[in-house]
């Protein structure tokens, strides 16, 4: 079954763009490591409460490094729906008038 009708043209492929590949293999490496801190900030505040003291640093470090690197996961996700059209990009907002309402008219 091809085209039909007498403008119907050949249909092609929806490919995604590399950029968004790229993107989206730059998320799902954040969220793997996202998943490494979240699991040794645990490991470290386990341990930390079985009585060594400087765990509790490394336990904060690794917690707000799984913060960051969620964030960052987050980001390149939502920047990757973008450019492969999934989702959509907000529109420009209308240029501010300064002054308020007396000046606007």
């Amino acid at each position: 079954m091809g085209a039909r009708g007498k403008r119907a043209g050949a249909r092609t492929k929806a490919r995604i763009p590399r950029r968004a590949l790229a993107l989206l293999a730059g998320g799902v490496v954040a969220l793997a490591l996202w998943i490494y801190l979240v699991w040794s900030a645990i490991h470290f505040g386990s341990s930390a409460r079985g009585g060594d003291d400087s765990d509790w640093w490394l336990a904060g470090a690794m917690t707000v490094g799984a913060i960051a690197a969620l964030f960052v996961c987050m980001m390149l996700l939502v920047q990757a729906g973008r450019v492969a059209g999934v989702a959509a990009t907000p529109p420009p907002k209308a240029p501010r008038t300064h002054g308020g309402k007396r000046a606007a008219r």
